[in-house]
């Protein structure tokens, strides 16, 4: 099955099917297969971490409480563990990255280095000018 006919199901079965190839969604590996947590901290001196999912699920395709689940433990995870964005945070100093559902990498570069928002201030300025 592709990833695209994959990305249609809903989450239980994807998983079920997945599961047929060993896959299981919270298998702790010997390797790291995502950032720990003093890797985000570290990076987000650099890198613009925004809110998404714990495990990249395709949203529409998950129960409600489930959706509810990856998104509100991933903010909880990047907001309140991680010190992002909070109630408290400067409104003129928020941290956020958007990304879009395309496949281009080169995109997704220029943003999460910041470039982008970089670029959009000094472009804007020049408007303004």
């Amino acid at each position: 099955m592709s990833l695209s006919e994959l990305k249609k199901l809903s989450n239980n079965e994807r998983l079920s099917i997945m599961a047929k190839d060993d896959f299981e969604q919270k298998k702790e590996f010997s390797e790291p297969q995502a950032l720990l947590k003093s890797k985000i901290l570290e990076m987000s001196k650099y890198v613009n971490m925004q809110l998404h999912t714990k495990f990249h699920l395709c949203l529409p395709n998950c129960e409600t409480d489930e959706a509810k689940d990856e998104i509100f433990d991933s903010k909880k995870m990047l907001v309140y563990e991680c010190g992002f964005n909070t109630l408290e945070s400067d409104l003129f100093r928020l941290k956020k990255l958007s990304v879009t559902d395309t496949d281009d990498l080169n995109e997704l570069v220029v943003r999460s280095f910041g470039l982008w928002s970089f670029l959009k201030t000094i472009i804007g300025k020049k408007q303004s000018e």
